[in-house]
């Protein structure tokens, strides 16, 4: 398993921890003062002191699949709007383009079979996974996400930082969905303790049930710095330690004018 010790030495305590635990209420998640802490300290590292996290984000590159037998590659588009809205194109050579769109917390595919709804316990890994400042600002700033601190460990010979993250679905009216939500979308994030960069993500695949997890590790390399903030440009997958896929970012445009049709279910190919 890639993880093992998977992928955390400075344990800052926010000083606002007491003010923040009087506001939340019982049922509130839990936020460890100390992974909120760290967060903050990825997103200076990320974006610097001041920088906000960008409105969108346009991005293409190449999207490579490793198989038993072969590996191929395909041109790859990617939209970002906001924090909840996703767009990736795929051009293959059989299928013509394979489009996944996440508005949400719903999602589905289009494609020359046709369009197939995507359940919310698959929608981990198609959404702010491959574009860090989005989920870091995310995790760190919403209170319906729970965070703890694990601690310091070591993972591909690099020290790192290790939290736990527990988003929850917060104003739901269907606790059935709300339960599969909160089952489905945990993660286990990593930061190098030299540069406090996301190095190392783990997410959960369900393609059978909800209730049975497919770990998935993503790694972070190749990090360039666009309009002041970082970005990984590589973004490699692995299951069961086999590396499966791999996106290659050549350009990344950000806070351009996306419109919102882009997102909906008859959107355009």
């Amino acid at each position: 398993m890639r993880v093992g010790p998977f992928v955390l030495s400075l344990l800052v305590i926010a000083s606002t921890s007491s003010q923040l635990s009087s506001q939340q209420s019982a049922s509130s998640p839990q936020r460890d003062p100390q992974a909120i802490a760290l967060l903050q300290q990825a997103l200076t590292a990320t974006s610097g002191t001041a920088q906000p996290a960008p409105t969108s984000i346009v991005a293409s590159g190449t999207y490579t699949r490793f198989l038993a037998d072969s590996t191929v590659s395909y041109p790859l588009r990617v939209e970002a709007l906001g924090f909840d809205r996703f767009r990736w194109e795929i051009d293959t050579p059989d299928e013509g383009t394979i489009m996944t769109i996440v508005s949400g917390t719903a999602s589905w595919s289009l494609s020359s079979q046709g369009t197939a709804a995507i359940p919310i316990a698959e929608i981990p890994g198609k959404t702010f996974e491959s574009f860090p400042i989005l989920a870091l600002s995310t995790w760190a700033n919403s209170p319906t996400a729970g965070l703890k601190m694990i601690g310091p460990e070591t993972l591909a010979g690099r020290a790192v930082y290790h939290v736990s993250v527990a988003p929850t679905l917060a104003g739901n009216t269907n606790p059935n969905r709300e339960k599969v939500y909160d089952a489905t979308h945990q993660r286990e994030i990593f930061f190098d303790q030299e540069t406090n960069l996301l190095f190392h993500l783990r997410y959960y695949r369900h393609p059978t049930d909800w209730r049975v997890g497919i770990p998935v590790d993503a790694e972070y390399s190749n990090f360039q710095t666009i309009a002041g903030i970082s970005f990984p440009m590589t973004i490699a997958t692995y299951l069961d330690d086999q590396k499966i896929t791999q996106i290659q970012y050549q350009s990344l445009t950000l806070n351009t004018s996306i419109p919102a049709s882009d997102f909906l279910q008859g959107a355009p190919q």
